[in-house]
């Protein structure tokens, strides 16, 4: 298993997008979103350019991203935590992530 730091800075840009524009600001239901995902946004470039430039991005000081980001790695890191007491295989050291000022 190899780790790749910049999917979770990915992820997290996605899941912030989603849950502006999904959840808060109404733009697009879910299912509407993965309709448009299997559509490769065609037709849909206005609410991809939207989602891309005005969703909150990790790194830049914005907790909606910062959020998401930090409960992605420690879901992973319990993940990695509970296959290891079973299976005794793993060696992952203790990682919690916390941004001040968030």
């Amino acid at each position: 298993m190899r780790l790749k730091p910049e999917g979770v800075s990915n992820a997290a840009d996605a899941m912030a997008a989603i849950e502006k524009f999904v959840f808060e600001e109404e733009m697009v239901t879910l299912p509407q979103l993965v309709e448009i995902l299997k559509n490769n946004w065609e037709g849909n470039q206005v609410l991809q350019m939207k989602m891309i430039n005005e969703g909150a991005k990790f790194g830049n000081r914005q907790k909606e991203a910062g959020n998401l980001a930090c409960e992605m790695v420690n879901y992973f890191v319990e993940w990695i935590e509970a296959y290891n007491s079973r299976m005794a295989i793993l060696s992952f050291p203790r990682v919690s992530l916390h941004f001040p000022g968030l």
